[in-house]
Parts: C-alpha cells; structure tokens; sequence
C-alpha cells in the first residue's frame, strides 16, 4: 500500500505515514560498540508500481553519514529489499565497498548467503513463511535471524519459531551443499534448555565422532573438518547434539563432486537437496523471455532449456542492476539458479502479496513435469528455479 501515501486523499495511518508518526524516519543511523549501523527503505514507488532503490534523497542522506566514518571502519547495514533488486545498486554498494560492510536483507522469504560485488548479503527467511500458507520456499520453517557481534567478528543464526532446540548445519555458502575435498563442516546449535554439553556427527550410516564445541552467549558452534576424498555422490550427514533435556539432531544431504554444474535430470531428482541453495546449470534454449517488449515488467523474465538430461524453466524478477542479457532461442546459457517450492494453495490465493501470481501461472504451462509436485492432488505445489541476479546468467 506504499503509493497510497503520495495520494491527495491519503489518511494519516496509511503505509510509510503509520510508520513515521509511531517510530520515526524510515532510513536513519546509529553507533553499536565499533560498528556504525545504517537502516536503508529501498521501497518506493514509480508510476503506480513499487521499485526498489535508494532515490537521490536517501542517496545524499548516505553519503553524509558515511563522510563522517573512516574508511575501512565496520559497517552493518540493514534493508528490506536484497541489494540486488535496487536499481540504484551500483552507487550505493560503490559507497558501502569503501568500509567493512556487511548487509543483511530481506523480502525474498529465503535464507541466502549472498556475495553482493564483494560485499557479504545474508538474505533471511520471513516471520510469515510462504505468506502465512507455511514454511518458506526455500524450505525454511517461519522465523527470524539473531545477529551476534564480538568484537570485529560477526556471525548470525536463524532462530525458528517455537523451536526449543535447534541445529543448523553449514548454512547455504557458495558451493554448499555441493563439496569437494577438505570440508570445514560447521554446526550452530541453539537450545532453550540450558548448556549444549556435547555434539557429534556421522556420515551415511557410519559411527558418531565427536565435534569441537564452543559456547556462545546465544548459541554454540561446532565444527569438524571431513575429507571427502574417494567419495562421490550423494550422503547424508547427521549432527546430534545434548543439552539438559537430553539429545536432539539435524540432518542435511550434500553431493561430493569437483563439478559446480548439475544435470537437469540430478537438480531436478533432487529438489528438496537443493531447496534453497544457488546452484549452476546450462543447456540450450528452446525457449525466452527476456524480452522487454513482451510485456514483462521490467527486471523479469525467463527461459526454458535442454542439456540432454531434461528441460528446466528459469524465472528471474526484480533484476534491475545489472540489466537482464538478451537470450535468444537455440542460444546456450549457463545460469546459477535457487529451487524454491510455492504450494498451489499461496500461487491460487484471492490475494496477490507479491504480485507474482499471473506470472507463475503463466509459466505453469510450460513447467517440466520434474517441476510440478503431486499434479492434481493435495499437497499440490510448483517449483520454480529463481534467478536472483543478472549477473548470475551467462550466454556462451
């Protein structure tokens, strides 16, 4: 409801207006410890529609505020929107690249570790889930993201919601949960029940091996280093941890390979693996999108292709900076793409929070029987391969 605010009607506790007259400005600043905090509103609003930038106002705002920090000084910055939906991108993140910037995000309703042109953008996962019909597309239960800072050291954990214990193996990184070689294997373990005393881990089937524990003031980490060597394909770790109410355990299912690029046919058998996680793909178009002039906000778009395994369908939206390429059909494309599950019952409902629906209903015709899940019956949903930057699209 965000153009209602610039209406000539506009009541007084509609969209931003509600939030400035109980909190105060929607951008603004503050000193923690050594780090300089920066809150941005990248959502505005141009010919009717919500775009994501930071306009000239908030942009000169910015540079004033950054011209009385040092260069290299920390920084944490905090949005709504991931940086890479703004179509003022390039300047602002030419500004934050000059300190020790880290960002985190929202919006995307997915928990993504992001390298921003150089800068580390943790995307997290929403409060609402898939907009209140359950856990995020990306497979993430609903809850929100505990930020700890010692120190220069920065780390962060995403707490679930009614969730009394908790472990999170290796959150997404840039080639997890595809690995290779000698594996830094790190658990963050959380617990309501007082001290996390002990953690193991265990391959596949095989026997439990204790891991290095250290305690922190919200949760405790462990880690192990595993060599894959000699292993291939897919396996299935197990962490399991003790606290005062006794013992609890996560699982999570990687692929050991030296190749960053799947298969259709293995990304596609393997939906839930990859639930959530940039993985890479390539193939031969036999179908674009990309196109401004058919009809496709700008920013939007997709494509179909083949590699001989299987045919996959891209979506991409809100890819403003860098501009989508022009792909043309036959053309080969290799792309990094997240799987993320949208269930009939959100892409069907009365109300359209993002805007999104007559795409994916559009799209949905043209949807690989790979990425369609319990076609006609309950529990019926679509996946969707999203690309979430342009920049993650090479023709070559």
């Amino acid at each position: 409801n965000l153009s209602c605010e610039w209406a000539a009607d506009a009541q007084q506790g509609c969209s931003k207006n509600a939030w400035r007259d109980s909190f105060g400005p929607g951008y603004y600043s503050f000193d923690w410890g050594w780090h300089h905090c920066i809150v941005l509103d990248p959502a505005a609003v141009s010919a009717g529609s919500e775009v994501f930038e930071i306009g000239p106002p908030q942009l000169a705002w910015l540079k004033s505020d950054l011209g009385r920090r040092q260069k290299g000084s920390p920084l944490l910055v905090f949005c709504h929107g991931p940086s890479a939906n703004w179509q003022s991108q390039d300047e602002v993140l030419g500004l934050l690249k000059q300190y020790q910037t880290r960002i985190f995000s929202g919006h995307s309703h997915a928990n993504l570790l992001m390298d921003s042109q150089g800068i580390p953008e943790q995307v997290t996962a929403a409060f609402s889930g898939e907009w209140g019909h359950g856990d995020n597309p990306d497979g993430s239960p609903p809850g929100y993201r505990i930020v700890s800072v010692d120190g220069s050291s920065v780390d962060s954990f995403y707490r679930q919601t009614g969730a009394a214990q908790q472990i999170e193996i290796s959150p997404a990184g840039a080639s997890w949960p595809i690995i290779s070689g000698q594996v830094d294997l790190v658990a963050r373990v959380f617990s309501e029940n007082g001290t996390v005393s002990a953690a193991t881990w265990a391959v596949d089937n095989g026997t439990a091996a204790n891991m290095g524990l250290t305690a922190g003031a919200v949760w405790s980490t462990a880690r192990v280093t595993w060599d894959t060597s000699g292993l291939s394909d897919y396996h299935t770790i197990t962490v399991t941890a003790a606290d005062g109410a006794g013992s609890f355990q996560s699982r999570d299912t990687v692929k050991v390979s030296t190749s960053a690029v799947l298969t259709i046919e293995d990304l596609q058998s393997h939906l839930r693996v990859y639930q959530g996680h940039c993985v890479t793909i390539q193939g031969t178009t036999d179908q674009a999108m990309f196109y401004p002039d058919i009809g496709v906000p700008a920013g939007s778009g997709g494509a179909r292709f083949d590699d001989g395994t299987g045919r996959a369908l891209i979506y991409a939206g809100e890819c403003y900076t860098p501009a989508l390429p022009e792909v043309n059909l036959g053309d080969t494309i290799r792309v990094k793409v997240i799987p993320m599950r949208f269930t009939w019952a959100f892409i069907t409902s009365s109300l359209d929070r993002e805007g999104t629906f007559g795409m994916m209903k559009m799209q949905d015709g043209m949807l690989p029987d790979a990425q369609k899940e319990a076609v006609g019956g309950p529990g019926e949903a679509r996946w969707f391969l999203r690309v979430v930057t342009a920049a993650d699209i090479a023709v070559l």
